[in-house]
């Protein structure tokens, strides 16, 4: 069942990432199969559904984004659409359940670096102005899931760190 699982969610994740450079939008129902397989592999290994603190971690770092941004404008702002997809924050949400709250830190931490550093690299092959950057998540994600499975390893798993935190 957790191979089955794990197939889904890597072809979800490879959807995700080609239609997200392509398009720069990313289709609601594989964000939905994403979702619903990071559940069920949520549940097979610890028998829950959804991860409530991730999401609130989520939530808390999206609306610290928009206080930010309608406080620098100086009016309300809706940050979904001119700032960041409406399709990042909901695959997010989606991918959520994959992790736990320190782990889904490091991962958003080092995602987001990622990006920035592949979009300044990379700056003159794009041609659009907007970062595909669901799409840079999901090629992450769909690394560390076959590390995770090839290698039975965890590279968020870092002790040392959480002692220092």
């Amino acid at each position: 069942m957790e191979i089955t699982l794990t197939i889904i969610l890597l072809v979800g994740l490879i959807l995700i990432t080609i239609q997200d450079f392509r398009y720069r939008a990313i289709h609601i129902l594989v964000v939905l199969v994403v979702f619903a397989t990071s559940m069920g592999v949520l549940w097979t290994q610890k028998g829950i559904l959804i991860n409530f603190k991730t999401i609130g971690y989520i939530l808390v770092v999206f609306s610290l984004l928009w206080l930010y941004l309608t406080i620098k404008n100086r009016s309300f702002i809706n940050p979904f659409a001119n700032y960041i997809g409406l399709g990042d924050f909901l695959f997010l949400i989606a991918i959520s359940p994959l992790f736990s709250l320190f782990s889904f830190i490091v991962y958003f931490i080092t995602g987001i670096s990622i990006a920035a550093v592949l979009c300044i690299v990379l700056k003159k092959y794009i041609k659009k102005n907007t970062i595909p950057l669901a799409g840079i998540l999901a090629a992450y994600l769909l690394i560390i899931t076959i590390n995770n499975f090839f290698f039975n390893s965890d590279i968020f798993h870092l002790p040392f760190l959480r002692k220092l935190i």
